[in-house]
C-alpha cells in the first residue's frame, strides 16, 4: 500500500524519456570514435600511395636536375655565410649556429670559422663533434685567397684515408671599418661530394655514372656498361671536370630493364609491400564499418526492449493507480453507510 502511495507522487513519464534519451545517446556515441579510426587509416594508405608517387624519375634531363641540385646547395652556403651569428665573438652561439646548419643539410660534412691569422676558432664535424684541435690553415691555398682577395674560393680535395672526395667552399668573413672592408677571417664548409650523388639517386630510376677529373668514377646508379648513353658536363662550384653519363631518351626503357637487378627487384618488393598494406587498410576499414552496424543493430534492440519494459511498468502503474483509487472510494461509500445505521 505504501509502495503504491509513494509511487503515485514520481513523475513516470518524464522519468522513462529520459532513460530512454540516455540509452540512444550511449549508442550514438561510438559512431564518431568509428569514423575517427577510419579517417586515420584512410589518411596513412594515401600517404603510402603518395610516397610511392614521389620516387618517379623527372622530367628534365638528368644533367640539368643535377646543376639545379649543386646550385641550390651553393645557394644555401652563400645564405648560410651571410649570416651576422658567424660575427659573434661567442664560440657557443656559432657552434650551435654549425650544428643546426649540418642538421638542415645532410650532405655537408663540417663546417668552421677562422680568424684573420688563419687560426681555427670553432669547427663542427658531422658524427666527430665539436673539435677542439687547435690549428692554423694560414699555409692552405684557398685561405691565401680568401684573405687577400676577400673573395670566395671552391676547389675538391681527396682524404686520401677515406678515399673520398670533399668539396671546399670558403668565404671570407668582412667588417666596415670607417668605410672600408677589412678582412676578419673566413667560414668554410666541406662536402661530401659521393653523399651528394647518393642521396640524388633515392628518387631517381634512370642509370647514371659520374666521373670526376676525367677518368675517375665517382658514382654509379643502376649503370651498366651496355646501355646506351649521352654524356654531359655538369656545373658544381669547385669542379672543372666533371660528367654524367645517362641513358638517351630514346633508349631510356632499354636502359631502365638492363639496369640491376636487385634494385628493380627491390622496387617490386616495395610494390608489392605497398600494395598488402594498401589492402589490409581496405580490410580493416571494411571490418570496422560491419562491427559499428552490428553495434548499432544491437543497441537498437536494448533500446526496444527498455522502450517496451518502460511501457509495460507505465501500464503497471497506471492499472494500480486506478485500482487504488477504485478500493479507496469504496471503503468511503460503506463507512458513510454504516454512519447512517
Amino acid at each position: 500500500m505504501m509502495l503504491t502511495k509513494s509511487m503515485n507522487h514520481v513523475p513516470v513519464l518524464p522519468m522513462a524519456m529520459f532513460l530512454a534519451l540516455a540509452c540512444v545517446c550511449q549508442s550514438m556515441a561510438s559512431v564518431p570514435a568509428g569514423r575517427t579510426r577510419a579517417s586515420k587509416a584512410l589518411s596513412h594508405s594515401l600517404e603510402l600511395q603518395r610516397a610511392k608517387d614521389a620516387n618517379q624519375p623527372g622530367q628534365n634531363p638528368l644533367d640539368q636536375d643535377l646543376d639545379s641540385l649543386f646550385a641550390k646547395i651553393k645557394t644555401e652556403f652563400d645564405k648560410m655565410a651571410a649570416s651576422p651569428v658567424l660575427k659573434s665573438p661567442g664560440l657557443k652561439a656559432v657552434n650551435g649556429f654549425f650544428w643546426k646548419s649540418l642538421k638542415s643539410h645532410e650532405p655537408w660534412h663540417s663546417l668552421a670559422r677562422t680568424d684573420k691569422k688563419g687560426a681555427v676558432i670553432n669547427e663542427v664535424i658531422r658524427i666527430e663533434g665539436v673539435s677542439k684541435e687547435k690549428r692554423s690553415v694560414s699555409g692552405e691555398p684557398w685561405f691565401a685567397q680568401v684573405s687577400k682577395t676577400m673573395k670566395e674560393h671552391t676547389n675538391l680535395v681527396k682524404v686520401e684515408k677515406t678515399g673520398r672526395y670533399y668539396l671546399v667552399w670558403a668565404a671570407p668573413l668582412v667588417a666596415k671599418v670607417k668605410g672600408t672592408d677589412v678582412f676578419q677571417g673566413a667560414v668554410v664548409l666541406q662536402i661530401d661530394l659521393w653523399d651528394c650523388f647518393d642521396r640524388f639517386s633515392n628518387k631517381s630510376t634512370t642509370p647514371f655514372l659520374v666521373r670526376i677529373l676525367d677518368r675517375v668514377v665517382l658514382y654509379e646508379h643502376l649503370w651498366k656498361d651496355t646501355i646506351k648513353h649521352v654524356e654531359k658536363h655538369i656545373t658544381v662550384p669547385g669542379i672543372d671536370k666533371i660528367t654524367v653519363r645517362y641513358a638517351t631518351i630514346e633508349n631510356k626503357a632499354a636502359a631502365v630493364a638492363a639496369a640491376d637487378s636487385a634494385a628493380l627487384e627491390q622496387a617490386r618488393l616495395d610494390s608489392m609491400r605497398l600494395d598488402s598494406i594498401r589492402i589490409k587498410t581496405a580490410g580493416d576499414l571494411a571490418a570496422k564499418a560491419d562491427a559499428e552496424r552490428k553495434a548499432r543493430s544491437h543497441n537498437a534492440i536494448i533500446i526496444a526492449v527498455l522502450a517496451i519494459g518502460l511501457l509495460i511498468i507505465i501500464v503497471v502503474l497506471v492499472l494500480l493507480v486506478k485500482n487504488r483509487r477504485r478500493t479507496g472510494g469504496t471503503s468511503t461509500d460503506e463507512r458513510k453507510d454504516r454512519f447512517d445505521l
